[in-house]
């Protein structure tokens, strides 16, 4: 093979696995810390559980400390819900009353990535609550993440924990 050809395939290989997506881990716990802005939030932590065949997100499971939202205010608040969203060629959108719309891809089986626009739905997404406005909704706006498999996802979700908390 000449050396002209042996670049061009090179370089068509690597064009073609740009934006490639991988299957996730199965059975495992992703969790992102989100940028949400400190006069919204003070942390803001989206965790995801994948099914044990690897096909679906099972959970979906929002943490917020400090929420301060036109219409809401919480020390601490969290949000689970049940999605079982279809993970299709690595690539996943899910769209929940307590979150809004998460959509990503997993970049290896242990690494996701993607976007979230946090849209809450006040009436009954969030524990541990005060609602200001009980006709409006909460936006925290849109943003990039990044998310590490981080364990085994437990057999009955729960919220994650905060970093001062010790993890069993």
């Amino acid at each position: 093979m000449s050396p002209r050809r042996l670049i061009v395939g090179i370089v068509a290989l690597l064009v073609s696995g740009c934006g490639a997506a991988a299957q996730p881990q199965p059975g495992v716990r992703f969790v992102a810390i989100l940028p949400v802005p400190v006069d919204q939030a003070s942390r803001a932590v989206l965790t995801f559980d994948i099914s044990d065949d690897g096909r679906l997100i099972e959970y979906l499971l929002l943490d917020l400390t400090d929420l301060e939202c036109a219409t809401v205010g919480a020390e601490r608040s969290n949000f689970v819900q049940l999605v079982d969203a279809p993970i299709e060629a690595g690539r996943f959108t899910v769209e929940s009353s307590g979150v809004g719309v998460l959509s990503g891809q997993f970049v290896s089986p242990t690494h996701a990535r993607g976007e979230v626009t946090l849209h809450i739905d006040t009436l009954g997404a969030l524990t541990n609550f005060i609602i200001h406005d009980p006709d409006a909704s909460c936006d925290l706006g849109t943003y990039q993440w990044e998310a590490e498999a981080a364990g085994e996802a437990p057999s009955m979700p729960t919220a994650p924990s905060l970093p001062s908390e010790v993890v069993p």
